[in-house]
């Protein structure tokens, strides 16, 4: 057999019907028996080349990060919102453009709590100035699927007031309104106001407000009474939930609920005071809130006692309670917060031999009687503790 028959018979066995040909070896140009192969041998060559086409092609669903994998960080991987978008649209007509904040600038105060430890990217910042326009808002977001978070002084240490996943923040910072009555030493409050706000104005007529946090100047009363905030005279005026006459919340299909001004007395309806203290934000959102005040007591008296230890605490409270109509607070502290708070500011040991129990009780008294002179109150405190 000839050269040329030897390759047009080996030629046609590689391209036999039924047969797939071989591919050409690397470096090795593919002969044109090859380039035109039978019907048969093409279509299996193209179907297998689509769907390894098809494979390359498929898109690949981008994985979003979460935030669990640093429990310290808490960030979120949520983008600004880009283009067109209706809901931003439909907040402007609410509350006005200069009360939608969108610039990561302007964001970036509301999406970072207290402790600077959680953080969150939002979609948007809306500032309502009244009832009507959180009621607004919380339908517009409702219809638009949007999830919300409310946001007072952004005090909390835990991350609750903070975005997670681009929610739209309702700050409630323009609800500042505060009316004081004196007569009945009561006031309506805006959620927005700040309770060193209410403290001024209450005390500005002859009362006070029983509730008393270190972070005064910036909580708002709305946050408070959604986590039902005790404060430092909790043991005696009770946490917010004791302070509460009334109570304006909105819903998140935008109907509002509640009643301000109300009366101390009413069984009508649902006892929105109860549901709505320490609620945190998940029932409604607290617009306006009507609370009693307590009298202004000027003379105080602040004192500290070491303890051997916690039962011996707890005994000497025991007493002063007893003893004492003018006491105002009670607090226990350990050793090793004490000292987490010398070593932090540099301060020297409040007694001259540590002590792993400190107590501080704290007595107020109207000025001007009998027995509200601060040397009594003094001799009071060092008579009980003593005996």
């Amino acid at each position: 057999m000839t050269g040329a028959a030897r390759r047009r018979t080996t030629r046609a066995r590689r391209c036999a019907p039924g047969r797939p040909p071989r591919r050409p070896q690397s470096g090795t140009r593919a002969s044109p028996a090859c380039r035109r192969t039978p019907p048969a041998c093409s279509d299996a060559r193209l179907r297998s080349s689509r769907r390894r086409r098809r494979r390359l092609r498929a898109p690949v669903a981008p994985t979003r990060r979460s935030s669990l994998l640093d429990p310290f960080a808490h960030r979120v991987t949520i983008g600004d919102v880009s283009g067109a978008d209706p809901l931003l649209d439909a907040l402007i007509g609410i509350v006005g453009s200069p009360n939608v904040l969108v610039d990561p600038e302007l964001r970036a105060g509301y999406e970072t709590d207290w402790t600077g430890r959680f953080h969150g990217t939002g979609r948007a910042v809306v500032r309502p100035g009244a009832a009507a326009e959180v009621a607004a808002i919380l339908a517009a977001c409702t219809s638009a699927n949007a999830a919300v978070v409310a946001q007072g002084g952004n005090t909390g240490l835990v991350g609750g007031g903070v975005p997670r996943g681009g929610e739209v923040i309702l700050s409630t910072q323009r609800l500042t309104a505060i009316s004081i009555d004196a007569d009945q030493g009561e006031a309506v409050v805006g959620a927005g106001a700040s309770l060193e706000d209410l403290q001024h104005a209450a005390r500005n007529v002859g009362w006070d407000f029983g509730v008393d946090l270190s972070s005064r100047g910036t909580c708002t009363i709305g946050g408070m009474v959604a986590t039902n905030a005790g404060g430092e005279h909790v043991l005696r005026y009770g946490p917010m939930q004791e302070q509460l006459i009334g109570v304006e919340a909105a819903l998140a299909d935008g109907s509002i609920v509640g009643r301000v001004p109300a009366l101390r007395k009413d069984n009508t309806g649902y006892h929105w005071e109860g549901l709505l203290a320490g609620s945190e934000g998940t029932l409604a959102v607290i617009t306006r809130v009507h609370l009693r005040l307590v009298p202004h007591l000027t003379d105080r008296v602040v004192v500290l006692m070491a303890v051997d230890d916690i039962k011996g605490a707890l005994s000497v409270c025991s007493r002063l309670r007893r003893s004492l109509d003018s006491l105002v607070a009670l607090e226990v502290s350990f050793a090793d917060g004490i000292d987490l708070v010398r070593n932090h500011f540099g301060l020297p040991e409040p007694f001259a031999s540590a002590s792993p129990v400190i107590l501080l009780a704290e007595c107020a008294q109207r000025e001007g009687q009998p027995e509200g002179d601060v040397d009594v109150l003094v001799e009071q405190l060092g008579a009980i503790v003593e005996a």
